[in-house]
C-alpha cells in the first residue's frame, strides 16, 4: 500500500511539472507573438506605449499572421533555393542575383530558426526579448514592409556613426606615443589624404597598401585570412558599417567571421551583378544590393540605386584590373569605406557633426 501510494504520489507530481511546462512554453509563445507585435509596432513612427498596450489582442492576432506567413515563406524559399541548386549541380544554366540573393537568405534563415531553435530548449523565456531588441534575429521571411524600411533606416545611421567611430580611433592613436603613436600619425594623414580626394577612385587608390600584398609570401597569408591583423577600432568600424551587433564580449572571431562573409559574398555577387541588367532588378533587390555596399539611401530612387550600384562595379573592377594582385575581399572593405564617406557627407543623419564643423 505504502508502494502504492508513493507511485501515485510519483505519479502526480510528473503531471504537476509537466502541466507547469506546458503552461509555462504557452506563455512563452505568448511572449513571442507580443514581441513580433512590438517589434513591428516600434518601427512606426507615432509608437504610443498605452495605444500599443490597448491594441495587444489585435496585434498579438496580427503577429500570429506574420508568424504563419513567415513559416510558410521560409518552407518555399527552401524549395526554391533546393530546385536552384540542384539546376546548377546539373550544368544547367548559371545563377542570376535574385537567384544568388535568395540561395544566401535561405542559409542565413536556417542559421537563424536553428539558433532560435537552440533558444527555445535552452532559454525560451528569453526569445521574446531577443526578437524584440534584435529584429533580424529572425529569418527574413518574417519581414514586414514597416520592419524593413526601419531595417534600411538603421543602416544608414550606422553607416553615418562607423565613419565617424574610424576617425576618433585614428585621431586617439595619433594621440599616443611610441610605436601605436607612429603607427596613428600614419593613419590621419592617410585618411587626411583620403577625406580630401576628389574622387572615389582617388579615395581608394590610399588603401593601396592595405588592399594590395607586399609580396608572394604576404599574399598568401592574406587570402586565408583577409580580416586578420585589422585593429580593435577598424574591425568594430567595419561591422558597424555592415550593421552587424555582435555583443564586444564575445571573442573577436566572432567579429571577424561574420565581416569575412559578407565580404565573400559581395565578391561573389559582384561577379554575378556584373553580367546583369540592372534595370531587370527590382527595388527590394537595389536596396538590399546598395546597402550591402554602404552606398544609396531608402528615398534614393530606383534610377539612382542602379547608377550608384553601377558606380560601385566599375570602381571595384576597375581597381581588380589595375592592381591585379590585390585582395579582393579586403579591396570590397576599403570600396566600402570611402563610399562610406560619400554617403555620410551626403545623408541626412548625423547633422550636428556637420553643423560643429561647418555652421
Amino acid at each position: 500500500q505504502n508502494r502504492s501510494l508513493s507511485a501515485w504520489a510519483r505519479a502526480a507530481g510528473t503531471q504537476q511539472v509537466t502541466g507547469r511546462r506546458q503552461m509555462w512554453r504557452g506563455g512563452n509563445k505568448m511572449l513571442l507573438l507580443v514581441a513580433l507585435a512590438a517589434q513591428s509596432a516600434v518601427a512606426d513612427d507615432s509608437f504610443n506605449v498605452v495605444a500599443f498596450a490597448k491594441d495587444i489582442p489585435r496585434s498579438v492576432r496580427r503577429s500570429l499572421s506574420i508568424f504563419r506567413s513567415g513559416t510558410s515563406g521560409m518552407w518555399a524559399n527552401y524549395g526554391k533555393a533546393r530546385v536552384v541548386r540542384k539546376r546548377v549541380r546539373n550544368g544547367g544554366p548559371v545563377v542570376t542575383y535574385p537567384e544568388l540573393l535568395l540561395l544566401r537568405k535561405s542559409n542565413e534563415d536556417t542559421g537563424k530558426l536553428i539558433k532560435a531553435g537552440i533558444v527555445w530548449l535552452v532559454a525560451p523565456e528569453i526569445l521574446a526579448f531577443l526578437v524584440y531588441t534584435f529584429p533580424r534575429f529572425l529569418p527574413s521571411t518574417f519581414e514586414t514592409d514597416a520592419v524593413r524600411q526601419e531595417r534600411y533606416r538603421t543602416l544608414s545611421r550606422l553607416r553615418s556613426k562607423s565613419v565617424l567611430d574610424i576617425l576618433t580611433h585614428i585621431e586617439q592613436q595619433a594621440a599616443l606615443k611610441g610605436r601605436r603613436g607612429r603607427i596613428g600619425s600614419t593613419q590621419r594623414e592617410r585618411a587626411i589624404v583620403l577625406l580630401r580626394a576628389r574622387s572615389s577612385r582617388a579615395a581608394l587608390m590610399v588603401l593601396n597598401q592595405y588592399t594590395i600584398p607586399a609580396d608572394e609570401e604576404a599574399a598568401k597569408k592574406i587570402s586565408k585570412a583577409p580580416i586578420r591583423g585589422l585593429s580593435g577600432g577598424v574591425l568594430k568600424a567595419g561591422c558597424t558599417l555592415i550593421g552587424d551587433k555582435t555583443p564586444g564580449w564575445l571573442p573577436k572571431i566572432a567579429r571577424q567571421s561574420k565581416l569575412r562573409n559578407h565580404l565573400a559574398n559581395l565578391v561573389v555577387e559582384d561577379k554575378v551583378l556584373a553580367t546583369t541588367d540592372l534595370r531587370s532588378l527590382s527595388r527590394d533587390e537595389l536596396l538590399e544590393a546598395c546597402f550591402d555596399r554602404a552606398v544609396g539611401a531608402l528615398h534614393s530612387s530606383d534610377a539612382e540605386l542602379r547608377s550608384l550600384l553601377a558606380s560601385w562595379l566599375r570602381l571595384t573592377s576597375w581597381h581588380s584590373l589595375s592592381s591585379s594582385t590585390s585582395n579582393a575581399e579586403r579591396l570590397r572593405l576599403a570600396a566600402m569605406a570611402t563610399c562610406a564617406v560619400g554617403s555620410a557627407r551626403g545623408g541626412a543623419d548625423f547633422r550636428l557633426p556637420q553643423l560643429l564643423y561647418a555652421p
